[in-house]
């Protein structure tokens, strides 16, 4: 599952199968959706 954060100073990131990136922050609504997609393509391939 990916983990969704900012800093301090408001840069968001996310942590993902053990890297971290950028990400523009698209809204709440969005990374629920972004997140939930990625969880159900876990369940899916068997990694949860």
């Amino acid at each position: 599952m990916a983990a969704y954060s900012a800093t301090i100073r408001g840069h968001h990131h996310r942590h993902w199968m053990g890297r971290t990136e950028a990400i523009e922050f698209p809204g709440y609504e969005k990374l629920l959706t972004r997140f939930c997609d990625e969880v159900a393509e876990l369940f899916k391939k068997g990694k949860s």
